[in-house]
């Protein structure tokens, strides 16, 4: 299905699938471009046996119900969310592949059935330097970080930053991974703020102090890669939201 096919499916943002037709397909592949579903999207779809979701963020309640045949979910966004009862009365044959690693997504308690297989499989990490940086999309000022102005999903700091501002990520809805770089030695309270889809952070080795609250409003759960010795580093209690992954990369 082409992309003007699936526009009859989701909203006008393209953003959300809000129904899809059972015309009995056994494969259905969801573009990289919908990244929610809405409840029951797949609701006894009997000749269902594989979906792959290429940008899905939230696999939500009773996406899949009653789809017996039902025999793989892929998710190759590693950093989806997985509501309670995502998956309900579907095959007891059920494999769930999730492209990442088991700390990358959060994952309800009862969001599969228990007898359904969880696999993962490594995806190839996007390196700092593969990330296209638009120096005109940051307020910048004697390395303060004041204000993010950009939109894209995956955003690098520049190098000339060395501490992140309050509020220099506010409301920034379109991300959904963030670079700090090596240059970045503290991250200021509320510095990212109600980030609600940023799902990845990772952290450079120059990091100093975390301080409390630093990523907080209604951003989510993360996950958290720190490149820097955890024992050179000030790390408040709520400094990430509660449920976080904290990976620490630096070498002891």
């Amino acid at each position: 299905m082409n992309e003007q096919q699936w526009k009859q499916y989701f909203d006008d943002y393209g953003e959300t699938l809000h129904f899809y037709n059972d015309e009995g397909e056994k494969e259905i592949t969801v573009p990289e471009y919908i990244q929610f579903v809405d409840p029951g999207i797949f609701y006894k779809f009997r000749n269902l046996e594989k979906v792959t979701f290429k940008g899905l963020e939230i696999l939500d309640t009773k996406t899949f119900e009653k789809c017996e045949n039902l025999k793989t979910i892929v998710l190759e966004y590693s950093n989806v969310r997985i509501m309670k009862n995502a998956v309900k009365d579907c095959s007891p044959e059920l494999k769930v592949i999730i492209k990442g690693n088991p700390e990358d997504p959060v994952i309800s308690t009862f969001a599969f059935p228990d007898e359904t297989e969880i696999l993962y499989e490594p995806i190839e990490q996007i390196d700092l330097v593969e990330v296209e940086i638009d120096p005109s999309e940051f307020e910048i000022k004697d390395g303060l970080l004041l204000k993010y102005k950009g939109n894209r999903r995956t955003v690098a700091i520049p190098e000339s930053v060395q501490v992140i501002g309050l509020y220099a990520f506010d409301r920034v809805d379109e991300i959904r991974e963030l670079f700090i770089p090596d240059s970045v030695v503290e991250i200021k309270r509320q510095a990212i703020y109600s980030a609600c889809f940023l799902r990845k952070v990772t952290i450079g080795k120059g990091i100093k102090r975390i301080n409390e609250k630093a990523f907080s409003g209604y951003t989510q759960p993360l996950s958290v890669t720190i490149k820097a010795n955890k024992k050179d580093v000030k790390v408040y209690k709520h400094s990430f939201p509660e449920g976080s992954n904290i990976a620490w990369k630096g070498i002891e």
